[in-house]
C-alpha cells in the first residue's frame, strides 16, 4: 500500500477538490446571474479556515444589470469585470463582509429622445437590453 502521508495527502488534494465543487456549486446558484459565463476552478480560491472564498477574473453580465436598473437609470453598462471578489465569514460573530477590487465599468449615457449622436435610449425591451431609439 502507500505511505500514510502520501495517503494523507492524496485525502487533502480530494477534499479541497470536492469543497472547491461545493463552492463552485452554491456560488454559481446565488451569483449565476449577474456574471458571464461559469466559474472555472482556477478562479476559485476557497480557504475555510480562515473563512475566505476569493473568485477572480469575473465577466459581468450586462443585459442582467441594464434590467436591473431599469428605464429609471441614466446610463447604460456597456462592459463591465471584476478582477477580485473576496468573501469573508467568520467562524464567530454574524454576518460575512465582500470586498470588491478592480471593478471596471464602461457606461454610456442614454437619453430618452436620442437627440444626442453618443446617448443611447434608455428604452429597454422585454428582456431588459436596450433598444435602439426610432429616427
Amino acid at each position: 500500500m502507500f505511505p500514510w502521508n502520501i495517503a494523507k495527502s492524496a485525502e487533502a488534494m480530494f477534499s479541497r477538490w470536492a469543497v472547491k465543487r461545493v463552492c463552485k456549486f452554491l456560488l454559481k446558484k446565488k451569483l449565476g446571474q449577474f456574471i458571464l459565463g461559469d466559474i472555472d476552478a482556477d478562479q476559485l480560491d476557497v480557504q475555510l479556515s480562515e473563512g475566505t472564498i476569493q473568485l477572480s477574473d469575473l465577466a459581468l453580465n450586462v443585459d442582467f444589470l441594464n434590467q436591473k436598473f431599469g428605464a429609471a437609470a441614466s446610463v447604460i453598462i456597456k462592459e463591465g469585470s471584476i478582477g477580485s471578489l473576496l468573501v469573508r465569514m467568520p467562524w464567530k460573530g454574524k454576518g460575512c463582509e465582500v470586498e470588491v477590487d478592480e471593478l471596471e465599468l464602461v457606461l454610456i449615457p442614454c437619453a430618452e429622445n436620442n437627440s444626442q449622436g453618443s446617448a443611447e435610449s434608455c428604452n429597454l425591451d422585454k428582456d431588459g437590453n436596450p433598444v435602439e431609439a426610432r429616427r
